[in-house]
């Protein structure tokens, strides 16, 4: 009768995966079943006919762990397959020892043009490894990631543009414990079906299921793969469905945010030289932040960081408004802080998980004065006729940063100082962006201002002293 051979699996695999099984029938004489029932498979049913020879089913790996033995049936042939149920979060937990590479589509019938690059990280027991970090280098074309991540499943994919020059378009994929290559075909037609028949496509077929050449693991197999089959120099692809996986670049064309929360505040003013209009030395405070009490302005933060495909840098644009309350000697005032940012942004790609940047901007902010019809510098109760003034200062605000990408959540740490022409505005931010879908993040920011700057008021020169200090949540949406 006839002979059945289970594929291998991984020695490990987590509990409640559902992951393709295997088999080959060879009949009596050697050839391989092109026709007829197929093998059972406990946990699974019978499995179904997908090529000369190989038949495939879907299983759902027991939740119980421990050792487990898969078996397959036909007729009076039996094979066992021995693997270790574990934990999903034990799976997959160690150092890459294998990476896999592939491209989807595996041909470009003519160039330019773009494929999806697919990769995922094996652990020595072959399960994919969740969050690698892929180093990646292009030939023949590029891609705007620095860095492509994994999933929580252990798959990557990211965008290869292929290029109209003469080299073979490839892209290397390197995760530490190993590395692998996608190559791009240029074939007119493309191949876009299965290949290979008879004994060649079993021989092909166990090559490939077995982790043989650069195949995709068992595991996460892809759409459309070329794979160099262990067996032989001949090419096999195979069809076999696979769930969506997000294509991802390091940093989205758009990362568009809008935030809203509170912006404590103190304010002085310090006469310098001359005390005809101002007195000495007043003071406003509307929250502290470092005092315990980080209730001030309500405030609104609106950023716009662009950077279209293919160029060095990208455009940088902000507007922050906040509605303040000075209270000084008696009188209150309210008015509308407006300030502005535009510049570019130059990002300086490493190929890990921090990217350095660079910031220029030209910004632009008002900053409130107060001068008095009559004052008394040994009792300031006595100050009367107050009125406010708002300076326009603008300048050059130069500064620089760091994006650490951990996957879905990118946190952005950034330095600068406004010059007009002196130093006039020191800023420290540190933002956490985390991805709830591929277009929309969730933002948590904290921004330290400190600004200190002089103004003449008539006959009179004042100093001005403040700390702004804004505390955001609010959305990001990310433009790819």
């Amino acid at each position: 009768g006839p002979t059945v051979a289970l594929l291998p699996l991984p020695e490990r695999l987590p509990g409640g995966a559902r992951v393709p099984v295997q088999a080959v029938v060879i009949e009596d004489d050697g050839r391989p079943r092109t026709a007829g029932s197929g093998p059972t498979v406990d946990g699974v049913g019978p499995l179904q006919l997908v090529a000369d020879g190989l038949y495939s089913g879907a299983w759902t790996v027991p939740t119980d762990t421990g050792n487990h033995t898969l078996t397959a049936r036909l007729l009076q042939s039996r094979d066992d397959l021995s693997l270790t149920v574990v934990e999903p979060g034990d799976a997959g937990s160690g150092p890459p020892a294998t990476v896999v590479a592939w491209a989807d589509p595996p041909a470009l019938s003519s160039r330019p043009g773009s494929v999806v690059v697919r990769a995922t990280a094996l652990d020595a027991s072959g399960l994919p490894i969740p969050r690698t970090a892929f180093t990646p280098t292009a030939a023949g074309g590029r891609l705007r990631a620095s860095r492509v991540v994994a999933g929580r499943d252990g798959r990557a994919a990211v965008r290869f543009t292929v290029d109209d020059g003469p080299e073979l378009p490839r892209l290397r994929l390197d995760a530490g414990g190993g590395e692998d290559t996608a190559v791009v075909l240029i074939a007119d037609p493309p191949l876009s079906a299965p290949v290979g028949s008879g004994p060649d496509r079993v021989r092909q077929a166990r090559a490939i299921l077995a982790g043989g050449g650069t195949a995709p693991p068992t595991l996460f197999p892809a759409s459309v793969t070329v794979a160099r089959a262990a067996a032989g120099d001949s090419q096999a692809i195979t069809r076999v469905d696979e769930a969506p996986v997000r294509l991802q670049d390091d940093e989205p064309w758009l990362r568009l945010s809008v935030a809203g929360g509170t912006v404590p505040h103190a304010w002085s003013q310090s006469a310098v030289e001359g005390d005809h209009g101002i007195p000495g030395r007043i003071t406003s405070r509307q929250g502290d932040l470092f005092a315990g009490d980080p209730l001030g302005a309500p405030g609104i933060d609106v950023r716009a960081r662009v950077h279209p495909d293919g160029l060095p840098v990208g455009a940088d644009l902000r507007v922050q408004a906040r509605g303040e309350t000075y209270h000084v000697i008696g009188t209150s005032f309210s008015r509308l802080d407006l300030q502005l940012a535009a510049g570019i942004r130059a990002p300086f790609p490493l190929g890990s998980r921090a990217t350095p940047f660079a910031l220029a901007q030209v910004a632009a902010f008002r900053v409130p004065l107060f001068s008095y019809d009559y004052f008394r510098e040994d009792d300031p109760t006595k100050a009367a006729g107050a009125d406010m003034i708002a300076a326009t200062v603008a300048g050059a605000r130069l500064g620089g940063g760091v994006d650490v990408d951990l996957g879905d959540t990118l946190v952005n740490v950034e330095l600068s100082e406004t010059f007009a022409p002196w130093p006039v505005d020191t800023r420290l931010g540190l933002a956490v962006d985390h991805a709830v879908i591929d277009t929309l993040a969730l933002r948590a920011a904290i921004e330290l201002s400190v600004r200190s700057m002089e103004f003449d008021l008539g006959i009179d020169r004042a100093r001005v002293f403040d700390q702004q200090h804004q505390l955001m949540v609010g959305l990001v949406y990310l433009g790819r």
